[in-house]
């Protein structure tokens, strides 16, 4: 596996950038450990008594208490606390990335004898959910070009990436998604074999999708993304690290794929950029690309409301709210597998995947939702997948 190692494309940190990466690292870390545990405690010990008192029933939402926790400096200064660092975050890579820029779009242009392919849709059609806010609260979100061959918001996505993550999502790689979607494509489907051919929807900048030709060196592995300059800063990093990759600039919803073309069509934490109607259309469309008995799987962030408790549907609800995440709230409370179903797949499962490299030694495999231990969070993705 090729989790934690750099690679060259990665943008350096001098002497100053990386104590600040330090120091925001240890800021996270801060606001996980200690004041996580005390606005929580604010929740069960002040905010839900006062609510119960005042509606006469125990608080079972966010929602119940929202306006109660929003008047408690404590609560204020938790929020205000999540929110800068993650502000402070991108500034910080914002500073590496410009300062290596040129020398990054230096890259960019030298591939001469390339192993895979770039296109991109210089009409394309940015859908609304992403162009409506900078997604993360990264600047510029995924598509924003200030120069031709603008690769920006690729660098500024992948240096963030393992700060986002406090360095648990496979190192500076950040693969620990795709082998997490490639245990449990051999825990689920043992008999799909290796595949020939591999979509990977939302790609970005090709971190997952690196995984798929390690894992299956004979297969065709395609990537698709709506913003451009992550896919020239994908295939520049994907060449570097010598591995093939077709890229094209296209929205999940509706691609340009023959029908029946793929063996196995992915995405992993992409599905929460979008919204309803467009998860129900990219199903449809995975469907529609998948020979029979091809298989859909798609991993996201492990939140279900049905499964959280109070406080924990307020730190969701922080995601959505403050830090431009734009659907993670509505899609925690869809029933994927009943959507894969209506868009005609069979042998649905939905539940939760340990991570690969997991967070919790000894644990893995996937365990559907609503089993014995039906409810991971911590450690675990939240999956759904499905035989054409």
């Amino acid at each position: 596996m090729t989790g934690g190692r750099e690679h060259p494309m990665l943008p350096a940190t001098n002497h100053d950038e990386y104590a600040q990466t330090r120091f925001l690292l240890t800021f996270k870390n801060y606001i996980q450990n200690e004041l996580d545990p005390l606005d929580k405690e604010l929740v069960e010990k002040v905010v839900k008594p006062a609510y119960e008192q005042q509606a006469g029933r125990p608080a079972q939402a966010s929602k119940d208490v929202r306006k109660l926790m929003e008047a408690e400096p404590f609560h204020q200064f938790w929020l205000s606390s999540l929110r800068h660092q993650q502000d402070l975050m991108w500034d910080n890579v914002a500073d590496s990335v410009d300062r290596q820029l040129d020398e990054l779009q230096e890259k960019f242009h030298r591939t001469e004898t390339p192993l895979g392919n770039l296109r991109l849709n210089p009409d394309m059609e940015i859908p609304s959910y992403i162009s409506a806010f900078d997604n993360h609260r990264m600047p510029g979100s995924y598509y924003t070009e200030l120069a031709d061959d603008d690769l920006r918001a690729g660098a500024l996505f992948d240096g963030a990436a393992a700060l986002y993550h406090v360095n648990r999502n496979g190192g500076t790689m950040n693969d620990a998604r795709g082998w997490t979607m490639i245990d449990h494509i051999e825990t689920r489907f043992p008999d799909l074999g290796a595949p020939r051919r591999v979509l990977d929807m939302g790609c970005c900048v090709g971190q997952s999708t690196l995984t798929y030709c390690e894992k299956w060196p004979d297969a065709e592995v395609y990537g698709i993304d709506i913003g451009a300059p992550l896919l020239r800063y994908a295939h520049a990093r994907s060449e570097r690290l010598g591995r093939a990759v077709h890229y094209s600039q296209q929205n999940a919803e509706t691609t340009d794929f023959d029908d029946g073309f793929f063996d196995l069509v992915v995405s992993t934490a992409a599905i929460h950029e979008t919204n309803r109607p467009a998860t129900q259309r990219i199903f449809d469309e995975c469907h529609r690309l998948l020979r029979p008995g091809g298989v859909m799987a798609h991993l996201e962030v492990p939140v279900r409301y049905a499964d959280l408790g109070v406080w924990e549907q307020i730190r969701a609800d922080w995601e959505s709210q403050v830090n431009n995440e734009p659907y993670i709230a509505g899609m925690a409370r869809l029933d994927l597998a009943a959507m894969a179903e209506k868009s005609g797949f069979r042998d649905v499962a939905a539940g939760y995947h340990w991570q690969v490299p997991g967070f919790i030694p000894g644990r893995s495999g996937f365990e559907t939702e609503g089993g014995p231990n039906g409810t991971l969070k911590i450690g675990s993705w939240y999956m759904v997948s499905a035989v054409r």
